[in-house]
């Protein structure tokens, strides 16, 4: 039996579309094996699995219990039956952690961990003094007693031997392909036109879907819709997605600043199956994010036919490669310039989608159930 800890929320953006492709590879495509799912009560269920449920979170005197068992090997507490895994635990030969967690370590079972990234690394001004040292104690911990490691890029790869001290060999680079619900896309014509109207869409805009994080980088995109309406008389809408973070409202101050208010269509939180509509329904993606281990809507939008313009750094250029433009996400008028080209040429449009279907041609779930499958035999 396999364990796997998707203990996350919805709001956690590609973190929760990692877990759900996850869970759909290893229970649709390796049916050899069970699983035990220990969940938070937001992860849907599965009914190919058994369900642990362990709440949204642990009590802090059972987290300094964990810390001591793993830093001096007394227990003062009885894990397996305060995760409710007394009655599996003969069975339960492996965990896959899609969560950087203590539970593998405290449960005594050899573990394969996710990591999507060190962004505090990168930018520590984006979290908390008390963020950045429990991330630097979890992410360290856990990569030191896990059995393999996975991790989408061959940057965050060379990020996790720099910064964490793990040799290459115990590192597996494995892409994930995007949501069921993106892959498994056929658009309807009616269904289209009905959320062209329900969400009052302009002809002709930019999608952006990512959650209001600061590395989300909203406000420099918005700088150069400005600059582009300020210097060319450009009116270039944008549509946005996703829950009100903590630069949401700095965001929208900057759009009535810069006179681009009535440009900016913000749509909340939208549902799952409405999403793929609104990348087709659009002109293009764009993607100014300061950081990223892995783009999930790089991948939607090829998947969906989509055109990609992007931010030239960390993992974007190894993931987009020449199927998307490129941009510097700190320059306004790079931001400007490369948003302008696409917005003004069909041409380089259709080169770029084209570009996009070719790239993502071999990131197929099956190939991906193939990359864990092997190293699920591997740790066995």
């Amino acid at each position: 039996m396999i364990g796997i800890i998707p203990f996350i929320e919805k709001s956690s953006g590609g973190s929760y579309q990692y877990n759900l492709t996850l869970l759909e590879t290893l229970t649709g495509y390796l049916k050899e094996y069970r699983y035990l799912v220990l969940r938070n009560a937001e992860f849907p269920k599965t009914p190919s699995t058994v369900d642990v449920d362990l709440g949204m979170e642990t009590s802090l005197l059972l987290k300094i219990k964990m810390l001591i068992y793993i830093h001096s090997g007394i227990k003062l507490a009885d894990f397996k039956k305060t995760f409710m895994m007394e009655q599996y635990d003969k069975d339960l030969d492996l965990i896959i952690s899609p969560v950087v967690s203590l539970i593998p370590k405290c449960l005594d079972k050899p573990y394969i961990l996710t990591i999507h990234d060190l962004q505090h690394k990168y930018y520590p001004g984006f979290f908390s003094f008390k963020d950045r040292i429990v991330r630097e104690y979890m992410y360290n911990i856990s990569a030191k007693h896990a059995k393999l490691i996975i991790c989408s890029t061959e940057q965050v790869k060379k990020d996790i031997q720099r910064y964490l001290k793990v040799p290459g060999a115990k590192i597996r680079v494995i892409p994930f392909p995007p949501p069921f619900y993106v892959r498994n896309f056929s658009a309807d014509k009616k269904i289209s036109a009905m959320l062209k109207k329900k969400y009052r869409l302009p002809e002709k805009f930019l999608f952006y879907p990512a959650q209001f994080w600061y590395h989300k980088n909203h406000l420099n995109l918005l700088r150069a819709l400005g600059y582009l309406k300020k210097k060319l008389h450009e009116d270039i809408p944008l549509v946005l997605v996703g829950s009100k973070k903590n630069s949401y409202g700095s965001v929208m101050r900057e759009a009535e600043k810069l006179n681009i208010k009535g440009n900016i269509y913000y749509l909340g939180y939208v549902p799952e199956k409405d999403i793929p509509y609104l990348y087709q329904l659009s002109y293009t993606l764009v993607m100014p994010s300061l950081f990223e281990g892995l783009s999930i809507p790089v991948w939607e939008a090829f998947f969906l036919g989509t055109p990609v313009v992007a931010s030239n750094t960390c993992s974007t250029p190894e993931q987009v490669k020449d199927a998307g433009l490129l941009f510097d996400p700190k320059d306004i008028k790079d931001i400007a310039d490369k948003i302008y080209q696409i917005w003004r040429s069909k041409r380089l449009r259709d080169t770029l989608i084209k570009r996009g279907y070719k790239r993502i041609k071999k990131l197929t779930i099956q190939n991906y159930a193939d990359r864990l499958k092997a190293i699920i035999k591997e740790v066995l």
